[in-house]
C-alpha cells in the first residue's frame, strides 16, 4: 500500500506542478497586461501634470515677483527709517555736546585713560 500511496502522490503532485504552471501563465500574461495599462497611466498622469505646470508656471512666476517687489519695498522703508533714526541720533548728540562740552571731553578723557592702562598692562605681561 505503500508503493500505491506514493504513486497517488506523484500523481497529485505532477497534477499541482501543472496547476501551478498554469497559475503562473494566467498571472504573466496579467502583469503583462496590467504593465501596458500602468504605462499608459503614467502617460497620461504625466500630460496631465506638465499642463497643469504649464498653467501654473505664469502664476507661480507673478508670485515670486511680487514678492521681491514687497521685498525691496520693505528693505526700502527700513532703510530710510533707519537713515532717519541715525540723522535723529546724530543731531541729539550734536546738541548735547553743545550744551556741555566739558561732560563729554571728561568722559572721552577718562575712556582714553582707561583704554591706555589696560593696553598697557595687557603688552607687559
Amino acid at each position: 500500500m505503500n508503493a500505491q500511496a506514493q504513486m497517488n502522490n506523484s500523481e497529485t503532485k505532477m497534477q499541482e506542478i501543472s496547476s501551478i504552471g498554469e497559475a503562473l501563465a494566467v498571472l504573466d500574461t496579467a502583469a503583462k497586461k496590467s504593465k501596458s495599462d500602468i504605462q499608459g497611466m503614467l502617460k497620461d498622469d504625466y500630460k496631465d501634470l506638465k499642463a497643469t505646470f504649464s498653467e501654473v508656471e505664469p502664476s507661480v512666476r507673478n508670485a515670486i515677483s511680487s514678492i521681491g517687489d514687497q521685498s525691496l519695498s520693505m528693505f526700502n522703508d527700513a532703510k530710510s527709517k533707519t537713515a532717519d533714526m541715525t540723522k535723529e541720533a546724530i543731531d541729539k548728540v550734536d546738541h548735547q555736546v553743545k550744551e556741555n562740552p566739558w561732560m563729554y571731553i571728561g568722559g572721552a578723557a577718562a575712556l582714553g585713560g582707561a583704554l591706555g592702562y589696560y593696553l598697557s598692562r595687557k603688552s607687559k605681561s
